[in-house]
């Protein structure tokens, strides 16, 4: 004979989850198999099985729903991590694309600047001047 609390602490749920059961939904099947001393309810051997089997059908769903709740945590961790990195990659095109416009207006003032003097455009690009001011296009 066991105790409520024995059993429970067997399957790892409450106390209060076996009572339910033992008065609730498994109170036709155990009934054969309680006995009450002191107040403190005790069940034989066969009762205990029953109640483990009960748990035991319970214990599968809650696995599934766990198992699927880890799943699906794990997706959302990933899926968090992946957005994280994204906004990280935005904030870096965001500061490129800034930093190109700024280039794209010197260079564009530098171009009317240029129209204004009548000089060839290219002459005020500071990367390099024509090969004919170089004395490489008098073949």
């Amino acid at each position: 004979m066991k105790r409520i609390k024995q059993i429970a602490d067997g399957l790892g749920v409450t106390n209060q989850a076996v009572y339910k059961r033992v008065v609730g939904s498994l109170k036709n099947d155990v009934a054969p198999y309680v006995q009450t001393f002191d107040g403190c309810i005790m069940l034989s051997e066969q009762g205990e099985e029953i109640v483990i089997k009960a748990f035991a059908k319970r214990g599968a769903h809650t696995e599934t729903h766990t198992e699927a709740h880890t799943v699906y945590s794990g997706v959302h961790t990933s899926l968090q991590y992946i957005i994280h990195k994204q906004e990280q990659q935005i904030e870096e095109l965001k500061h490129d694309v800034a930093r190109l416009q700024e280039r794209n207006d010197i260079l564009f003032a530098e171009l009317l600047a240029a129209m204004k003097k009548k000089e060839p455009w290219y002459k005020r690009l500071p990367f390099g001047r024509r090969e004919e001011e170089h004395g490489q296009g008098d073949a």
